[in-house]
């Protein structure tokens, strides 16, 4: 099922945003980590030109239900443009999917590469111009709720000390499905 939707989701992804006039001042680069499962993840960094201070920085977990589409996806990279275009720093993880052109992986592999992510912008969050860490996902309850419970995979664990605050004063925030914004609403959400 999934092979043959994916292939529907991306094309009307991309017709969306066909006709928009590009996002300006914004700078792309891309990082390529280790995940905990020992495999490459590609994150996708994208900052305001000429940014001055720390600002917030967003941790973007792609939609398709861990099981399609991917953060290269036009739709996912306009958004971030959009998102670093008002003064904030976001980061887009290329976890593997369950199922479509970037899986089959069972879960948590996509879990583990979102949780690797989290921790290596938490690492490098002075590096990037960071103040602190908001993660804006899709995933389902459940799944979310196993990023907090410790042993419910292998990535909870630096999720868990990092929400208690032993790896420092950043706050982490989880908007997730509810969660229907602007990137404006999000800087006056989560100012500095």
């Amino acid at each position: 099922y999934v092979n043959v939707a994916e292939p529907g989701f991306s094309g009307l992804f991309d017709a969306i945003g066909a006709d928009l006039p590009p996002v300006t001042g914004v700078t792309q680069n891309i990082e390529i980590i280790k995940g905990v499962d020992g495999n490459d993840i590609t994150l996708f960094i994208h900052q305001p030109d000429n940014a001055a201070g720390p600002m917030p920085c967003i941790l973007h977990i792609h939609g398709g239900g861990m099981a399609m589409l991917e953060a290269a996806g036009p739709n996912y990279v306009r958004w971030r443009d959009e998102l670093a275009a008002t003064g904030l720093v976001v980061v887009g993880v290329e976890f593997r999917n369950a199922a479509g052109k970037l899986g089959p992986h069972p879960f948590p592999a996509g879990l583990n590469d979102c949780s690797s992510a989290l921790q290596w912008t938490h690492d490098n969050l002075a590096r990037l111009g960071g103040s602190r860490i908001v993660v804006s996902d899709r995933l389902p309850p459940p799944v979310r709720l196993s990023m907090l419970l410790p042993g419910a995979s292998r990535s909870s664990e630096p999720i868990t000390r990092m929400l208690s605050g032993s790896l420092g004063p950043s706050t982490f925030f989880f908007s997730g499905r509810s969660t229907i914004c602007s990137p404006t609403s999000i800087t006056s959400r989560f100012p500095l």
